[in-house]
């Protein structure tokens, strides 16, 4: 599209591109808590912790709450475990912003609605997801991921003080 076009754009081109870009800043949000979480899984092996680093985040996700299990009540890992614990229930969409194929409609109001559809195979088998959102939801949803990350930085932060402290 040219920008001499910019302004003929419909209200579903607009839509369209209001999805995308919440699309793209909640996968933003998700790849920052990624590199976190794998930072700390790493240090908490320097520091002489035995983890695992998988492939797929959640799976590191799960990794470091079982790390932070291990260094018990009596560290700065205390809360660390509930805040993971929000964590993963945001993080089971991510899959679904960065896999599905999106569907979206604009009502009367030029309010739109996105619908992301995905398959994914596991144990040979076909798992079919399903997200319908509308802007409305997607901007609390997005509000809650971000609100979510900077608690989860903070924890993640105290813990690597720790985790620095025991490998030195």
């Amino acid at each position: 599209m040219s920008a001499e076009n910019f302004d003929q754009l419909s209200p579903h081109d607009l839509a369209r591109a209001e999805i995308e870009a919440w699309r793209s800043e909640c996968l933003d949000i998700f790849a920052q808590g990624e590199v976190l979480i794998g930072a700390l899984l790493e240090l908490a092996r320097e520091a002489g912790i035995r983890v695992n680093l998988y492939q797929m985040a959640t799976q590191r996700t799960v990794e470091a709450v079982r790390m932070i299990d291990l260094l018990g009540d009596e560290t700065e890992a205390k809360d660390a475990s509930a805040v993971l614990a929000s964590w993963q229930g945001l993080e089971s969409r991510s899959d679904i912003l960065a896999h599905g194929v999106s569907t979206e409609t604009v009502d009367r109001e030029n309010n739109w609605y996105a619908m992301f559809d995905m398959i994914s195979y596991r144990g040979n088998r076909a798992a079919r997801g399903r997200w319908a959102v509308s802007r409305a939801e997607a901007e609390a949803f997005q509000q809650e991921l971000e609100h979510s990350f900077i608690i989860l930085k903070s924890q993640l932060g105290a813990i690597r003080m720790e985790l620095h402290s025991r490998a030195a």
